[in-house]
Order: structure tokens, then C-alpha cells, then sequence
């Protein structure tokens, strides 16, 4: 009687658990990226190179890191003219399979901004992020994301938008680009993705 109604927990608790898993076959969340990042707003131009790494420890969790060197081309109003940025993005998010090849996911994550050269300064903050991913045939991926990032004096809510392309089994092109109102900042990312 015992091991029937063990036998029956263990059966439910797949059923349910089963979608969970489900996202980690459709859409990878274990790849590292690197590439060209450009930023662009009415407080400072700047570009540079953004690796990432995600790594899925379960099928519906996920962890992330952002590192990225930007080079500072203008800053509005100011004579500094050599600064460069450190931003380091640690981060744990969810995922769930919602359909075939669909997934939803939220993220949150921690921000650092380090600023060496003419300007000095160190800003900590947070970013909070919930989109979704979705396959379309084999070869593409599309994703969208709502996205609220609080670093010093800078807190906004903007949106992100991206794509990734296969090109073969484990490397894909991908590229995505986020903006936020508040000082018309846009960001764009461009590289290469290696899945493992």
C-alpha cells in the first residue's frame, strides 16, 4: 500500500515537474557569448567588447554573468575625455516551458559599474528582467524582455529585443538591443554564441 502511494507521489510529481524541463530541450540556457557592444544616449557614446556566460544547474534555473569593457567616447557637458567602464552582471533566473519551443523567463541580477581614468567612481545597483524566447523553425531564435535596471542615480524601465541564429551545431550569431527612455540610452550587442 505504502510503495503504491509512493509509487503514485513519484509519477504525479513528474507529471508536473515534466513542462519545467521540457524548456531546457527546446531552448539552451548553458552557452557563452562574446562580441561588440555599443551604447548610445543623450549623457555619453560609448563601445566595447561583452562576454556572457549562462549555465543552467536544473532544467527550469538558471545563472548568469555579464562582464564588459566600454570605452567612453563623449560624455555631455564634461572635458573628461579618457574613461573607461568595467560592468560586471551577476544574475539567477527562472525559466518555463509555457509551449513547444516558448518559453517564459524573469531574471534578477546584480550591477556593477566601475569608472577608471579621468573619472573615478564605482556605482552598485540592481536589474530585474522578465521576457520570453521562442524558436521559430530550427534555426532562430526571437526574444523580447521587460527590463528595470537601478544603478546610483540612474533608474528606469525600457525593453529589449534580440535574435539568435543558428549557424551550426553548437555556434549561433546573436544580437539584441535594449533601450530606456529616460536618457534615450540604446544598447546594442552583436557576437558569437557557443552552446555546451
Amino acid at each position: 500500500m505504502i510503495r503504491t502511494k509512493l509509487t503514485a507521489s513519484l509519477v504525479c510529481a513528474g507529471l508536473v515537474m515534466a513542462p519545467l524541463y521540457a524548456g531546457a530541450k527546446g531552448l539552451s540556457y548553458s552557452y557563452a557569448e562574446i562580441g561588440y557592444s555599443n551604447i548610445d544616449s543623450d549623457v555619453a557614446e560609448a563601445d566595447g567588447v561583452t562576454a556572457r556566460l549562462s549555465f543552467a544547474p536544473l532544467g527550469f534555473l538558471h545563472v548568469k554573468a555579464e562582464y564588459s569593457r566600454l570605452f567612453v567616447d563623449d560624455i555631455e557637458g564634461s572635458s573628461d575625455d579618457d574613461v573607461d567602464i568595467d560592468r560586471f552582471v551577476i544574475g539567477m533566473g527562472g525559466n518555463y516551458s509555457v509551449i513547444d519551443n516558448v518559453d517564459v523567463l524573469a531574471t534578477v541580477s546584480y550591477v556593477d559599474h566601475q569608472f577608471t581614468g579621468d573619472i573615478k567612481e564605482k556605482d552598485e545597483g540592481y536589474q530585474v528582467e522578465a521576457g520570453v524566447r521562442a524558436m521559430l523553425g530550427k534555426k532562430v531564435e526571437l526574444n523580447a524582455s521587460a527590463i528595470h535596471l537601478d544603478v546610483a542615480d540612474f533608474s528606469d524601465t525600457g525593453f529589449g529585443a534580440g535574435a539568435v541564429i543558428k549557424l551550426k551545431k553548437d555556434f549561433a550569431l546573436s544580437a539584441n538591443a535594449r533601450h530606456f527612455n529616460d536618457d534615450d540610452e540604446t544598447e546594442f550587442f552583436v557576437g558569437l554564441r557557443l552552446n555546451f
